[in-house]
C-alpha cells in the first residue's frame, strides 16, 4: 500500500480496530471476526496487522478529525450500531529502509512497495496489548441475527462496494455545496412534495362504464366518492335532485355521469318565467330553443342548476320532463328521448328561503317526484383541487365558512382551489398575489378584514397571506 496519510487506533464499542486513511479511501481494521474481510481479497497485502480490513469509501479528508462522520459506515460493516468510539493511540506512520538488494539482484518490487510506505509501527504498549490479545483470545460470539437493511438505490460503486456511496453523501450533506444547491431546489421540492401528497390522498383512477349496448365510456378526472351510487341512481331514469352547498362537486358530479353514459351534457340555470326553460316563437317566426328542449326531444342529461331559484309557475310549465310526459316547448309537442335524463341541482330542497340562499317555495309535488341526494365536499378531491397544498385546503374551508358565518357574498368553490394552486406556480409562491388574484380581488378592507378575524387557523400561511392584503387594501 502507499500514501498513509493518518491512521488512529480505536476502541469501537470496546474492540479495539484502527481507521486508516491511504489513497482517498478510509479503511478500518480489527481483530473481531465478521468486522470485516480478509484484507488480501482488498488487495492489502499486510492489513496493517489486523486480520480483517474493511473499505469504508472514498474520502477527500486528509485527517481523521471527525470519528462520529464515519460511525454509521462503521455501524453497516459490524453489524450493530456503534455506542461508542474511543481514541487510544493514534501513531504516525514511521518508514522503515528500503531493502539493500544482494548479488547484484533487485529487490523484490512488491516488497520495495510496501517498505517504501510501510504500516504504523505499534508502540510498546500496542504491542503489548496484541500479545495479551492473541495469547488470551477473546472466547468466540454467538453471531446474533441482523436486522434488515433498509433498502437504498443501488449504484455503480468501485469494487462494487456501497460503502463508497455512503461516505460520499455523508461528505455531500456535511458541505456548503449541498446548502446552495438545497437553497435552490427548495421551491422545486415543495411542489414535488405537494403533487406527492396530492397523488397519495387522491391516487389517479381510471373509470370506465359499460353501458347496456355494450359501448364503454371513460370518465375524466377523479370522481367523487359517491359516484357510483349517484350514476346508478340516474342511468336507471330516476330524476335527481343533488343538494348541497356551493363547491361541494355537484355540477361536475353531472357532467361525470353523462360522460358515463355517453351522452351530451346540457345544463341551464333558474327561469324566472315558463319560456326561459320552454323557448318561445320570436317577432320574426322562428323557434327559440332551449337546452331542456334540445336534451327532451334529442336525449342528453340534462342539468337545471339552482332550479329552487326559479319562479315556482315556470317548474310547473316542465312538470312532464319529470315523469316522462310529452311537453309542449315553443309550440312544438315533443316527447322524451330514450336516452333523456333528468339531473336537477340547488344548494337548499325547495322549501323557501335559508341563511346565505334566496330560493323561492316550491310546489311540493314538484320536489316530491324527485330523488333528493346529498352533496358533500370529498377531501380526497378538493387536496387534488389545491394540487396537493394542504394549507391551502385548510384556508379555503375556514374561508367558506367565514363567508357562510359573515353572510358575505363570496362564492367559494372548486375553480377557486384549483385556480389558486396554478397560480401560486406563476408566482413563485406569492401567496399575497395568488389570493387577490385567484380569489379576494375587489373586496373592501372591513369585508376582508371581517373574514379574517371568522377564520378558524389565522396562523396559517395562506391565512397570513390574507391578513396582509388587509393592510394593501387600506
Amino acid at each position: 500500500m502507499a500514501n498513509v496519510i493518518k491512521s488512529a487506533i480505536l476502541a469501537v464499542n470496546g474492540k479495539k480496530s484502527q481507521l486508516v486513511i491511504d489513497n482517498g479511501q478510509m479503511y478500518f481494521g480489527s481483530h473481531t471476526a465478521g468486522w470485516g474481510t480478509n484484507p488480501q481479497e482488498l488487495g492489502i497485502k499486510s492489513g496493517w496487522g489486523w486480520k480483517y480490513v474493511a473499505r469504508l469509501g472514498a474520502t477527500d479528508q486528509t485527517d481523521i478529525d471527525d470519528l462520529q462522520s464515519w460511525a454509521q459506515a462503521i455501524a453497516n460493516v459490524i453489524g450493530q450500531p456503534v455506542t461508542s468510539i474511543e481514541v487510544r493511540e493514534n501513531p504516525a506512520p514511521k518508514p522503515k529502509p528500503a531493502p539493500v538488494p544482494t548479488d547484484g539482484q533487485p529487490a523484490n518490487p512488491a516488497q520495495e512497495q510496501e517498505h517504501a510506505n510501510p504500516a504504523p509501527v505499534p508502540t510498546p504498549a500496542q504491542e503489548q496489548e496484541q500479545d495479551q490479545e492473541h495469547a488470551n483470545p477473546a472466547p468466540v460470539e454467538t453471531p446474533q441475527p441482523k436486522p434488515a437493511p433498509i433498502p437504498t438505490p443501488q449504484a455503480n460503486t468501485a469494487n462494487g462496494d456501497p460503502s463508497n456511496v455512503l461516505a460520499g453523501l455523508s461528505n455531500f450533506l456535511a458541505s456548503d455545496v449541498y446548502n446552495r444547491v438545497l437553497a435552490n431546489l427548495q421551491p422545486v421540492l415543495e411542489q414535488l412534495t405537494q403533487q406527492a401528497a396530492a397523488n397519495a390522498a387522491a391516487p389517479a383512477q381510471q373509470i370506465v362504464v359499460k353501458t347496456l349496448d355494450g359501448t364503454e365510456h371513460n370518465v375524466e378526472g377523479q370522481t367523487h366518492k359517491d359516484f357510483a351510487r349517484i350514476l346508478n341512481v340516474v342511468a336507471n331514469n330516476i330524476p335527481t335532485l343533488l343538494v348541497g352547498k356551493a363547491g361541494t362537486g355537484k355540477t361536475t358530479l353531472a357532467k361525470q355521469i353523462a360522460q358515463a353514459l355517453g351522452l351530451d351534457f346540457y345544463k341551464q340555470g333558474f327561469a324566472g318565467t315558463k319560456y326561459d326553460y320552454t323557448g318561445y316563437i320570436d317577432a320574426n317566426g322562428n323557434r327559440v330553443e332551449t337546452p331542456a328542449a334540445r336534451a327532451y326531444k334529442y336525449g342528453g342529461l340534462l342539468l337545471l342548476d339552482e332550479i329552487f331559484a326559479s319562479d315556482p309557475q315556470a317548474l310547473l310549465a316542465i312538470n312532464g320532463m319529470r315523469d316522462g310526459d310529452p311537453v309542449e316547448f315553443a309550440g312544438e309537442l315533443i316527447y322524451p328521448h330514450k336516452n333523456f335524463r333528468l339531473v336537477c341541482a340547488d344548494n337548499t330542497i325547495g322549501m323557501g328561503a335559508t341563511d346565505g340562499y334566496d330560493r323561492n317555495e316550491q310546489d311540493v309535488s314538484f320536489i316530491n317526484g324527485l330523488a333528493r341526494i346529498e352533496v358533500f365536499a370529498d377531501p380526497n378531491i378538493e387536496l387534488a383541487n389545491c394540487g396537493g397544498d394542504a394549507t391551502l385546503l385548510e384556508y379555503y374551508n375556514d374561508l367558506r365558512k367565514a363567508v357562510e358565518t359573515c353572510g358575505v357574498n363570496l362564492p367559494v368553490s372548486p375553480r377557486d382551489m384549483r385556480r389558486a394552486a396554478k397560480i401560486k406556480l406563476l408566482a413563485n409562491n406569492d401567496l399575497v398575489w395568488t389570493l387577490k388574484t385567484s380569489t379576494l380581488c375587489g373586496l373592501q378592507q372591513d369585508i376582508l378584514r371581517t373574514l379574517f378575524v371568522n377564520l378558524d387557523h389565522k396562523e396559517n400561511v395562506w391565512a397570513q397571506a390574507h391578513k396582509q392584503l388587509i393592510t394593501e387594501a387600506a
